[in-house]
């Protein structure tokens, strides 16, 4: 089952980005359907996951991980601000002087911007999803165990937020905007917080 639950969670993000990408385009009855389909593939990985120690722990390592994962796309999708001052440093899209490399760039970051609100949504709720079904699965040695990951997962993105507020200096002199791409994982550090205080 937890093959399977690893599965639905790498195949989950192409499913949010593709559907995302439907919404945008007015396509709303298929992203019903997918998600429908993902909902009872994770309901029987939840109901019939092997009870042992170790078969549990790989569970909900999948889970934390996913719960990351998706809580990161959900900070990034609702906080549009990088996409959009990438996008105005780009210039006018009709413009000449822009490469087809670059106009297809500049079209792919619009078609973001107009599905961010959807992906960050979706994002959102698996998140929430993973943390609930963490929550339900976890047993006083598994939170023992849990606790050193969360440890692990709080000082790698401690040092993501380090390297971003780097990244986001440099972009701002270069581009005389700051974005705040260091949102990402601050936002995703507090979400795990919240998550730890939780469970």
């Amino acid at each position: 089952m937890t093959i399977l639950l690893l599965l639905l969670m790498a195949g989950l993000y192409y499913v949010v980005y593709i559907t995302a990408v439907m919404y945008a385009e007015g396509i709303k009855l298929l992203q019903w359907i997918a998600y429908g389909i993902a909902a009872l593939i994770f309901l029987i990985t939840f109901i019939f996951v092997n009870p042992s120690f170790s078969s549990l722990q790989n569970y909900i390592f999948v889970l934390i991980v996913a719960f990351v994962i998706y809580g990161w796309i959900a900070i990034k999708s609702f906080w549009n601000r990088p996409y959009k001052v990438k996008l105005e440093s780009m210039g006018p899209v009709h413009d000449h002087i822009l490469t087809k490399t670059k106009y297809e760039e500049a079209e792919s970051i619009k078609i973001d911007l107009v599905s961010a609100k959807y992906k960050g949504i979706i994002s959102g709720v698996i998140s929430v999803v993973c943390m609930i079904a963490i929550k339900l699965k976890l047993t006083p040695a598994l939170k023992q165990d849990l606790e050193g990951g969360l440890i692990a997962l709080g000082l790698i993105l401690f040092l993501m937020i380090i390297v971003y507020l780097i990244i986001d200096i440099v972009l701002a002199v270069k581009r005389g905007k700051f974005a705040f791409i260091t949102l990402r994982p601050l936002g995703t550090f507090i979400w795990l917080i919240i998550f730890a205080i939780i469970v």
